[in-house]
This record gives C-alpha cells, structure tokens and sequence, in this order.
C-alpha cells in the first residue's frame, strides 16, 4: 500500500468515525429518525450479519464500541434475544447507551459498561463483536487472542477502504480461522464508501 492510500484510507476512516458518532448521537435524542434510518436500514444490515454469521440465543455477546445508540445490542436482544454486553471508551457515550438500553426495557438482556476492548474480560464471551469505530484494532484483536476461550466468534467491522488491512493482519494470525464476510452499503454508503463485516473463530 503506498503513502498516498493509506493517507486516504486514514482520512475516510477518521471521517466515517465522526459521522457514526453524530448518527449515535442524533438517534439517542430523536426517536423518529430512529425508525426511519437506523432501524429500517443499518438494523436491516446487522440482521443479515447475525442470520449469516449464525448467531444464537444461547450466545454471550461482547460488543466492543457500542457507541450513544446501541443498535447493535437492540437488535441482537430484540431478533436473537440473546444476552449481550456492550462497552465503549467514551463515558458520555455510555451514559447514554444505558439510557437507551432502559427505555427499550431490555435491561435483562443487555448490559453497558465503559471499557476499553485492549483490557476488558473476554473469556466469558462466545461471541467478540469489534465495532467499526473501535480501535486501535490490532491492540484488541491482540487481547482477544491472548484471553478468549478457543470456539469463540470474532466479528469485525471495518470501513470498506480499510479492510485490506484487516485482512493482511488476520491472515497471519495462526489462531484465526476465517468463515465468512459481508459487504454492506445501504443508503448513503455507496461504494466504496461502505463497510464489510469478518467472520472468524479461534482454533
């Protein structure tokens, strides 16, 4: 990859980082764009990913960057109706993701913690989902090979402009084998403006 794509790729990805944050922060305070966007569309694409990666009821769930808006923990609990953690870096976002997670009334189903995924408790989990807004992504997909139980899923979601580099980096990971992956652009994520969504699981 030369200097010049990865300045690219550094600047798509800090600004995909900041539209996912104001998208959190719009959908925590407004519910009708909620329903609009949010559910109708990127929910719809967190529904394909757990129908293709096969997720379960019985799994235990880590979602590291859960963000304001955790849609990631609504959707999981509500269609899977599995048990699902969700931790973020960011106090504020925290605050308000427990806020959401209350007023949906899934608190038996769904809990938030602020935590960092290059040091939170991963043994207990089946299931690693690493947010495309977390990072720095190869000091938690260290972690997580260090700590998580062999079996468990590792889903990962990068930007689709720095996906390569995912895939360079997990393909020398002896400990990973991969399963499966899904692109994802709905509106306005034309490409190659999307995301892609890994499957791995631990040998």
């Amino acid at each position: 990859m030369t200097a010049t794509s990865t300045r690219s790729c550094c600047v798509i990805k800090t600004l995909s980082y900041i539209y996912w944050t104001i998208i959190d922060i719009i959908a925590h305070k407004f519910n009708f764009f909620t329903r609009w966007y949010y559910d109708k569309s990127i929910g719809n694409e967190y529904q394909k990913e757990f129908k293709t990666f096969h997720m379960r009821t019985e799994d235990t769930v880590l979602h590291i960057g859960c963000g304001s808006f955790p849609l990631t923990e609504l959707t999981l609990a509500r269609k899977i109706k599995c048990s699902i953690t969700g931790i973020d870096k960011d106090k504020i976002a925290v605050r308000n993701a427990k806020k959401t997670i209350k007023e949906a009334t899934l608190q038996t189903l769904v809990t938030i913690h602020n935590g960092s995924g290059e040091s939170y408790p991963v043994e207990p989990f089946t299931t690693i989902i690493i947010s495309s807004c977390a990072h720095p992504k190869e000091n938690i997909l260290n972690h997580i090979l260090r700590h998580a139980k062999k079996g468990t899923k590792i889903i990962i979601r990068e930007v689709e402009t720095s996906a390569r580099q995912i895939q360079e980096y997990t393909e020398k990971q002896s400990k990973l084998q991969f399963i499966a992956s899904i692109d994802h652009h709905p509106f306005p994520f034309i490409p190659p403006f999307g995301w892609k969504s890994f499957y791995f699981q631990i040998k």
